[in-house]
């Protein structure tokens, strides 16, 4: 049986099947992403507040998010005027390691604002 909201099966006797669990977070992985969620959309914020919100859409292996966006029309991003950011997949552990540490969150790149 599986829930819509946790993409687990569960055996009759309660326990996950062993293909299900590397979608399961420990308590302290789950802190580690809730906290991380927060500093990132703390910045953001932040930077909302200062006027500061350029376009800067990633470019990870040929995958963009524009495709996906729903302010496709108003959002003016060129990739003729303007830059992606080129950015390198990570595997989870090491986006888990580098979330745990509680460095610095995402930042914009100024020079993906060159062009506006």
């Amino acid at each position: 049986d599986t829930s819509p909201y946790v993409p687990v099966r569960l055996k009759k006797s309660g326990d996950i099947y062993s293909s299900d669990l590397r979608k399961v977070k420990t308590v302290g992985e789950f802190k580690t992403l809730t906290d991380y969620a927060c500093r990132v959309m703390a910045k953001a914020g932040q930077h909302i507040l200062e006027g500061h919100f350029p376009l800067s859409p990633y470019n990870l292996d040929g995958r963009i998010p524009c495709s996906f966006c729903q302010y496709r029309v108003v959002c003016r991003f060129e990739n003729t005027r303007n830059r992606y950011r080129y950015i390198n997949g990570l595997s989870e552990e090491e986006g888990m390691r580098r979330m745990a540490e509680g460095g610095t969150v995402y930042e914009v790149d100024p020079r993906s604002t060159e062009g506006d």
